[in-house]
């Protein structure tokens, strides 16, 4: 099984904005400054109902991906 594809993108919004995109075609999400790609969340962000939610699953996600990938280590 392959693991989701994720991308910061650092990208000025507002501070405190967060906003989801569930589309099938590109499902993202903003967080404070940055926008995470393809998260692979767009159907567990669907049902959280506040920002501030969202934007938890959305750091938690991407700091488990980070962690979980050899981004910086020697081959």
């Amino acid at each position: 099984m392959s693991k989701p594809n994720y991308q910061p993108i650092a990208e000025l919004i507002g501070e405190h904005n967060c906003m989801i995109s569930t589309s099938e075609e590109a499902p993202s999400a903003w967080v404070g400054r940055y926008k995470f790609v393809e998260l692979g969340l767009h159907g567990e962000i669907k049902g959280l109902n506040s920002p501030e939610s969202a934007a938890d699953a959305a750091r938690s996600e991407a700091s488990r991906h980070l962690a979980d990938s050899d981004y910086g280590q020697a081959s």
